[in-house]
């Protein structure tokens, strides 16, 4: 798993010193490299945070863990999104401010807080 993310991380880092000029069309490529790091926040929060620290994510309550992993991972995948698109593709809508982004955080928040209640406490009354 470790080694599918640093290829990801090397393809990233790879297109950016290439330069997307090179590409002919670069409408589509802004989903996955967002759902690419939003695939990476996933393996960094329930691989490596409990291994680096003390902390074990799939022990802490179903709303929380659903808000930091899908909830925050949705955020970031698609604050990526806009911000690739706005500078691939040239879409100007992306216009970033704190109290947009301040509130695409809490509904990403709430939604995966949302998602962790409804999935993960029906999967631990059933055991």
């Amino acid at each position: 798993m470790i080694s599918a993310l640093l290829s990801t991380m090397l393809f990233l880092i790879e297109l950016c010193r290439i330069g997307v000029r090179t590409y002919q069309d670069m409408s589509y490529l802004p989903f996955p490299i967002s759902i690419a790091i939003a695939v990476l926040w996933i393996a960094i929060l329930f691989v490596l945070v409990p291994r680096l620290t003390a902390v074990d994510i799939r022990r802490v309550k179903p709303a929380i863990r659903g808000a930091l992993s899908w909830g925050f991972a949705m955020f970031i995948a698609s604050i990526a999104d806009d911000y690739l698109r706005s500078r691939l593709i040239g879409d100007s809508s992306f216009r970033p401010s704190i109290l947009g982004i301040g509130a695409s955080l809490l509904w990403w928040l709430l939604g995966g807080a949302f998602f962790g209640w409804s999935f993960w406490s029906r999967t631990a009354r059933a055991k």
